[in-house]
């Protein structure tokens, strides 16, 4: 098994993906439910592997759990979740034990506007 062995998730449905595995979510960076697909092709790929789930950014983290659930309904073992970054701190909840799965290159927290301008919101720092 090599790094070059991935499989990616569609939010879009494709011709090919009538039959997909489908996870529900909600994301703060698109309006309203979406749907996770993952191609019944691909299971092979994940069925009692141990996995690595990417994503770029987490904020709330309803997409990165709806990737996660996709992947352990697939088979797979979710040992590490690899972000760019993580944003404020609403996915801690969302995700859970998982939460600790997680592995970013950095970590950005909410702003506020105030009278002086815009300054981070404490409680969104980790």
């Amino acid at each position: 098994m090599s790094l070059d062995n991935y499989v990616i998730l569609q939010k879009s449905p494709k011709i090919h993906l009538g039959d997909a595995l489908v996870q529900h979510i909600s994301s703060i960076t698109s309006k309203g439910e979406q749907r996770l697909l993952l191609d019944r092709r691909a299971i092979p790929f994940l069925a009692g592997k141990r996995v690595v789930v990417v994503d770029d950014v987490v904020a709330s983290g309803s997409s990165l759990k709806g990737s996660v659930e996709l992947a352990r309904s697939a088979g797979a073992e979710v040992v590490g979740i690899g972000v760019i970054l993580t944003e404020a701190r609403d996915w801690q909840e969302t995700l859970g034990p998982d939460q600790a799965l997680i592995h970013s290159l950095a970590h950005i927290p909410q702003f506020a506007l105030g009278k002086d301008g815009w300054s981070p919101i404490p409680e969104t720092f980790l």
